[in-house]
């Protein structure tokens, strides 16, 4: 979880000090409640602004934009004069608080839906890849776009269907998991992707979209597939590559980014406005 508060400063404390007689002979301050609302709705629209792709002085902007992090930030009520803004959204704090390196090797082959093989525990890893053009646009969250020329084939292929039929094998605990079979379609070679092998095996896979009429229409998303293996594979070397097994699917460390802390110093003027104003309108005097 990643919060900040929005409480009054000195200024607007001794300006509130002044106000207590009149509360306390049956007055209201509704000016500085409304106020000290309207001012956290302004905090967490500059926050949500910043998650949809906007800018913040001296803070990276997002390579890839996800809806559900600008929906999870919200206002809640403390008290009259007291408010926080939240965000519950687990990237929130990767983003706010930086991330250590991460061995994928060491983690993601010892999840719920890893498979056990002769060379030990791996999973099989899907990732979307993006049709030319999307890379200018982070909102729509494609990390890999193929160029033009493998679009060109790729979107020719005979769509991959997922079965309804299944069949269990066994995890890295030992656990029997549920898998879909598949009716695979095309698949791309090695010698069409120009050079680029993260894009061998892409297929074009059936999925749906929603249009604005609430009606379910059929689309095709594109895919690769990728191994991660908990132990060096027996022909690594032996591969075209020059890759060090160590150094494979490693997360860098990620730099803490400073955004509530921007965030506040950047609103403050706009925030300390409204909530004089507010307090300027329950002045008895």
């Amino acid at each position: 979880m990643v919060k900040f508060n929005l409480t009054l400063n000195n200024d607007a404390l001794a300006q509130l000090t002044g106000l207590m007689r009149h509360l306390a002979s049956g007055g209201t301050l509704p000016g500085t409640a409304q106020a000290m609302h309207e001012a956290a709705v302004k905090v967490a629209e500059k926050w949500k602004d910043y998650a949809g792709g906007g800018q913040l002085p001296g803070v990276k902007p997002l390579q890839v934009i996800t809806s559900a992090y600008a929906r999870s930030i919200h206002v809640e009520n403390k008290g009259p004069f007291d408010y926080e803004i939240v965000s519950n959204a687990p990237h929130a704090a990767y983003l706010e608080y930086g991330t250590k390196s991460i061995d994928f090797k060491k983690t993601h082959p010892y999840g719920p839906r890893s498979r056990q093989g002769e060379n030990g525990p791996y999973v099989i890893v899907p990732f979307r890849w993006g049709t030319p053009g999307t890379s200018s646009n982070p909102r729509v969250g494609f990390r890999n776009v193929m160029p033009k020329a493998v679009y060109a084939i790729a979107k020719k292929f005979d769509m991959s269907h997922v079965n309804s039929e299944t069949y269990f094998t066994p995890n890295a605990f030992g656990q029997l998991v549920e898998r879909y079979t598949h009716d695979w379609g095309g698949r791309l070679r090695a010698e069409q992707t120009g050079g680029d092998d993260t894009m061998t095996g892409m297929v074009r896979s059936e999925g749906y979209t929603w249009t604005k009429g609430g009606q379910r229409e059929q689309s095709s998303g594109y895919l690769t597939f990728r191994i991660i293996s908990a132990k060096k594979p027996p022909d690594w070397d032996k591969r075209p590559h020059k890759k060090s097994w160590e150094n494979t699917w490693k997360k860098p460390e990620q730099a803490p980014r400073p955004i509530t802390g921007t965030i506040a110093k950047v609103m403050e003027p706009e925030v300390s406005k409204i909530i004089e104003q507010g307090i300027a309108e329950d002045s008895p005097l």
